[in-house]
């Protein structure tokens, strides 16, 4: 247990790379910074996730189904932890530069692998948080439940995220383990790993559109937890122990996801080593042939070494083309699915028909800017940085065409997104005219802050290229900012009287022009200083 508890600690002073910087007096001051961007930006998701939970909550309450609110949310929690662990779980679980370190230590496989279970809980666990205690305070000012309510709600919501993350574990390493054993085929791993991600979105979707039925809208409390319940198979025992007060319920939920993480933890040591040397085992050509040279130029040549790295790391990969992918599939079924004509009736509606217009941008954008190839990929360089370093050209040229790569991964399906929602909602002037720019100019923007976080707060000491990915300061700042951006202008937007619902989204999208032109400019003139300081 000791030694658990000393990897556990150990994971948790790795995160984000502050505890080093905050250790090193040359890097204190940018670690103390980095934190409180940090804290601001986790402050600002906090206190938007809870004005849109104190809305659902007035929403539910008038149709007298508030009670079901702490169920929902608890459902959307699990179905992200489930899909966003099956891309993190292979690397975060094995495929680390320190294990054969970690392993040379007198400490068991099994422990290992028991704490790297640990830290894939801890990192849904900071998300699911962000849904659940926002969405509990609402609930608990406007249902004023009894104090049990409280304790039952916090224990569950440290239980919520671990079933979850051990079932996306499984599902994410038997998906690698199956591309690995497709050596041959170069990319095999990562289409597989973009199946099972798109099989589980699409999963979860047609479980919730398949039980839905016109009883159980008439009834819309018993329908919303029926619907609850077919895509998250625990909520009729968390119902029972957070709302009815069941402590039987509570033991259960709570006791047996431990155990399912203990479990799995156990199982993972028993075959951890032999799985770890089968995913990163490399086959080799036995014969090495020359073939024909090609010349490039300098831009030419850094933007194909930029696309052969990104392409190189699955985790990269789907970390970062994820968010598109998904809009590009939610916008194809809601072009496939929904009737013409009930697009015609909603948009011959008074006062309805620029809902839509002004609402999907700010969703599309977030979708499009959720998570930048910039954000880590000067921390990817690692110790090849001194490569680029030595190049003779300054400093922005081989820091922009990580800014090329980005737009042109991510331009193409913001385009494509925004011309077939114009075409289905029949937008024109300049509603039409934000329907392209804004998701464009949002992938830019979250581009470039991503580059300038990055280049501030460089990490190059990983041990996985999947800890830069997900969890680098540069990750987590984009995330939170294009969250609390999009989120928070859509909110705003809805604020304003029904006239005038296109206003914030052209305000929102003249502001995003404006700081892409200013960061730009920014990252040009500093380029120099701060890849002096890495």
């Amino acid at each position: 247990m000791n030694k658990l508890s000393l990897l556990l600690r150990l994971n948790r002073l790795e995160l984000f790379g502050i505890n080093k910087r905050l250790n090193d007096p040359a890097r204190r001051r940018t670690a103390k910074l980095l934190l409180v961007l940090i804290v601001l930006g986790g402050l600002a998701a906090l206190g938007l996730v809870y004005l849109y939970c104190w809305g659902i909550a007035q929403v539910l309450q008038m149709m007298n189904a508030l009670s079901a609110l702490p169920v929902l949310l608890v459902a959307i929690a699990a179905v992200m932890a489930l899909i966003t662990t099956i891309v993190k779980a292979p690397d975060a679980l094995f495929r680390t530069h320190d294990l054969d370190m970690l392993l040379s230590l007198p400490i068991p496989a099994r422990t290992v692998a028991t704490a790297r279970v640990f830290k894939i809980y801890s990192m849904n666990l900071m998300f699911t948080l962000l849904i659940l205690v926002p969405g509990g305070v609402a609930y608990g000012i406007m249902a004023a439940p009894a104090s049990m309510f409280y304790v039952s709600y916090a224990l569950c919501a440290l239980a919520a995220p671990m079933i979850p993350a051990v079932i996306a574990s499984l599902i994410g390493v038997l998906v690698a383990m199956a591309g690995a054993a497709m050596k041959r085929l170069r990319y095999a791993g990562l289409a597989l790993m973009f199946v099972a991600l798109i099989g589980v979105v699409v999963g979860s979707t047609y479980l919730s559109s398949a039980t839905a039925s016109m009883e159980m809208l008439m009834d819309f409390a018993r329908g919303l937890t029926d619907l609850v319940s077919h895509i998250y198979p625990l909520a009729p025992l968390y119902e029972r122990a957070v709302l009815g007060g069941d402590v039987l319920a509570l033991l259960a939920y709570v006791g047996g996801s431990l155990l399912v993480m203990l479990l799995a933890g156990a199982l993972f040591g028993r075959v951890f080593v032999r799985l770890n040397s089968f995913l990163t085992a490399h086959t080799r050509k036995k014969r090495f042939v020359l073939g024909a040279q090609k010349r490039k130029s300098a831009r030419s040549a850094l933007l194909a070494r930029e696309w052969r790295h990104f392409l190189s790391i699955n985790s990269y990969v789907l970390n970062s083309a994820f968010g598109p992918i998904l809009s590009l599939i939610a916008v194809i079924a809601l072009a496939v699915l929904v009737p013409a004509e009930t697009i015609a009736m909603f948009l011959q509606a008074e006062g309805l028909g620029d809902v839509p217009l002004a609402a999907l941008p700010f969703i599309l954008s977030w979708l499009i800017g959720i998570a930048p190839t910039t954000a880590c990929s000067v921390s990817l360089e690692g110790k090849n940085l001194w490569i680029v370093k030595t190049l003779p050209i300054p400093a922005s040229e081989w820091l922009l065409p990580k800014l090329r790569l980005n737009l042109q991964l991510f331009t193409p399906f913001a385009i494509l997104d925004s011309l077939v929602l114009a075409w289905m909602f029949r937008a024109e002037g300049m509603a039409l005219a934000v329907m392209l720019l804004m998701p464009v100019l949002m992938g830019a923007f979250s581009a470039l802050i991503g580059l300038a976080i990055n280049c501030k707060f460089p990490r190059f000491d990983w041990t996985s290229e999947a800890k830069v990915a997900k969890n680098s300061s540069g990750t987590v700042v984009a995330v939170l900012l294009s969250m609390v951006l999009c989120f928070g202008g859509l909110y705003l937007t809805f604020q304003v009287p029904a006239q005038g619902y296109m206003l914030v989204p052209v305000v929102f999208t003249a502001a995003l022009a404006v700081a892409c032109v200013g960061l730009y400019l920014f990252i040009r003139a500093r380029a120099e200083k701060w890849v002096a300081a890495m």
